[in-house]
């Protein structure tokens, strides 16, 4: 299974909170109102223009997304992923799952 069968475009943020078109929860924004939104419509391939410098990272667990060493998205999904009620997929998978968004994001964020 890819990442993009569970976590399927487009998103949109409410709150802290990112749901993906299926309504299921994919993130947590640690950021601002107006700075997510901006990231989940480039995410949803909407262009913004960023006049800042600096890149987009993973935490060492890959759980987190970091902008300039800022903590700014956590990747969610896991009971969705393992759970009887939701995928029952095998840890190995999941974590693949998880890890192939992350690193989906953070090259869609840097380019």
């Amino acid at each position: 299974m890819k990442w993009n069968e569970v976590f399927v475009q487009p998103f949109r943020v409410n709150g802290i909170i990112i749901w993906d078109s299926q309504n299921k929860i994919c993130l947590n924004s640690y950021m601002n109102k107006s700075s997510t939104k901006k990231i989940i419509n480039k995410l949803n391939g909407i262009a913004f223009k960023d006049n800042t410098i600096g890149s987009y990272t993973l935490s060492e667990n890959k759980q987190i997304i970091l902008y300039n060493h800022q903590e700014i998205l956590l990747i969610r999904g896991w009971g969705r992923l393992t759970g009887r009620g939701g995928l029952n997929l095998p840890e190995e998978e999941a974590i693949k799952i998880q890890d192939d968004f992350a690193e989906w994001i953070i090259e869609t964020l840097n380019n």
